[in-house]
């Protein structure tokens, strides 16, 4: 294993990289290439010539390969961001449900209203504020969760035919 000197941000300072790393950068490079190659519509024969494939069913197993691993690591980045979104709708719930679970004294004019023994007047507001706002963080998690029933649309048409013939006589 022969190390190659690669630089970094500094000229000053080498890095040094193992030959097996330089290997996997020419690959992931040479990958990168022949899918592009391939999308810009070249044929095998060519990406085959161009990137030194032994044959043309190398360079596709090659491009089909890195396909499917991005395809996985899109899949689990798809998961880690649900998971994301719904530890942040757990966080919104939680709130809501503290809101909900306070009595809110009546403001006006930055003073608190009272009745008339003095006993301040309950808002209901930010209470029916934050159920309105439990309800939307479930609405948002069944669609992320695709737990919603497709709806069920009906359509009624009315279709007529009339019917013509050439040399025949309306009647």
């Amino acid at each position: 294993m022969t190390p190659r000197s690669t630089p970094d941000a500094n000229p000053r300072e080498m890095r040094t990289v193992s030959t097996p790393r330089v290997k996997q950068i020419e690959v992931a490079a040479r990958r990168a290439e022949a899918i592009r190659l391939r999308t810009a519509g070249v044929p095998w024969e060519e990406i085959k010539d161009k990137l030194g494939y032994a044959s043309k069913g190398a360079a596709c197993t090659d491009v089909t390969r890195a396909l499917e691993v991005a395809r996985s690591e899109l899949g689990e980045s798809v998961e880690a961001m649900k998971q994301l979104e719904l530890e942040r709708l757990d966080a919104v719930h939680r709130v809501a449900m503290d809101v909900m679970g306070r009595d809110h004294v009546t403001v006006s004019n930055g003073r608190v209203m009272r009745d008339d023994d003095g006993v301040p007047l309950l808002d209901d507001g930010p209470k029916l504020a934050a159920g309105d706002r439990v309800v939307r963080v479930s609405e948002s998690r069944r669609k992320l969760l695709g737990m919603n029933e497709p709806e069920r649309t009906e359509v009624a048409a009315a279709v007529s035919f009339q019917y013509k013939f050439d040399g025949a006589e309306d009647v």
